[in-house]
């Protein structure tokens, strides 16, 4: 069974995730697998570079993912011309890296994936979608604390993504991280009963 975990920057997804794994989940982590296909020397490096200028590679050849972020957290044109260039590569190694993991013959596989309904994943290769769900407010201030930013880039980084009611509408589950983590444990272990 495959299933779609999704929610907001500040959601919680990050943290579900890692619960979920403790029940038995495999994970697939679409931030990591977005690292690996820009990591020095690979085609997505190249084409992002290409495309934004070397102004954004660092000293040692890696991409600034600040800088980078900074630009196209900005300018919704440069995070679509982005999107367009990683999410082809990000679905390709995901499929890759779902093949490998079916082989292992595991229960749950849980797909992390912050623009799930936004990238427009095919439904093909999921079971369900989850979304891990927490109110606007929260979301911000966690990212404030997380990321040091201030309320201003924090609500912009939040306002980039599809809103989470409308995530939340989409979804097949929703996971309500709005209290602590017993809480996210108590939904997941529920979660995880519906599933079965």
């Amino acid at each position: 069974m495959v299933v779609g975990l999704t929610g907001c920057i500040g959601s919680g997804k990050s943290t579900a995730a890692e619960i979920l794994r403790e029940h038995g989940a495999k994970i697939i982590d679409a931030d990591l697998l977005a690292r690996e296909v820009v990591a020095p020397g690979s085609q997505g490096l190249s084409e992002v570079i290409n495309h934004f200028g070397k102004q954004y590679l660092t000293a040692a050849g890696e991409l600034d993912r600040k800088k980078l972020a900074a630009l196209v957290f900005n300018d919704q044109q440069k995070r679509a011309e982005l999107e367009k260039i990683l999410h082809p590569k990000i679905r390709e190694l995901f499929l890759k890296k779902l093949e490998e993991t079916l082989r292992s013959n595991p229960g749950v596989i849980v797909y992390v994936v912050p623009l799930l309904f936004e990238s427009k994943l095919s439904r093909e290769e999921l079971n369900y979608t989850a979304v891990v769900y927490a109110p606007a407010e929260v979301c911000i201030n966690r990212i404030m604390v997380r990321d040091g930013l201030s309320y201003k880039e924090a609500e912009k980084r939040l306002a980039a993504q599809m809103d989470i009611e409308e995530k939340r509408r989409l979804a097949d589950y929703v996971i309500d991280n709005s209290g602590g983590i017993e809480e996210l444990r108590n939904e997941i272990v529920g979660f995880l009963k519906k599933l079965r």
